[in-house]
């Protein structure tokens, strides 16, 4: 039986940082709901397909503040450090969000992901608009 707590942090590093999506199907429960996703996106194929279109024009990396589990659930406090792959020459400051990943559990996997990101300040460049954009 793997504890939660092993399953977020390979989630995190896998899925997010390392972008291994061959491993979704590890993490992944069957009836997985992504509720951060648009209607019609949700499932593990359309997150699958977020994470791809994500992955080609933003370079990301989530660091591990802290992880609270209880039951079938983890709170997971979380630093994300973003940058634009799309123009390079752009040469803009990373955009760095702070925030919290929900996840729940059912069967030893991710059945349930929700995401609330705010923007920490990092200078004159820090632009809701610009990040929502690049998203």
């Amino acid at each position: 039986m793997i504890e939660p707590e092993k399953l977020v942090i390979g989630f995190i590093e896998d899925i997010w940082n390392n972008s291994r999506f061959a491993k979704l199907c590890q993490y992944l429960h069957p009836e997985f709901i992504d509720h951060s996703l648009p209607f019609g996106a949700q499932n593990g194929r359309g997150f699958h397909a977020y994470l791809k279109v994500l992955s080609e024009g933003v370079s990301h990396h989530t660091e591990i503040e802290s992880i609270i589990t209880e039951h079938d659930f983890a709170i997971i406090g979380i630093k994300m450090t973003l940058s634009t792959l799309q123009d390079p020459s752009a040469h803009r400051e990373n955009e760095v969000l702070q925030g919290q990943r929900i996840l729940a559990f059912r069967d030893q996997k991710i059945i349930g992901h929700w995401e609330f990101f705010g923007i920490l300040p990092n200078g004159a460049n820090s632009s809701p608009t610009e990040l929502t954009t690049s998203l």
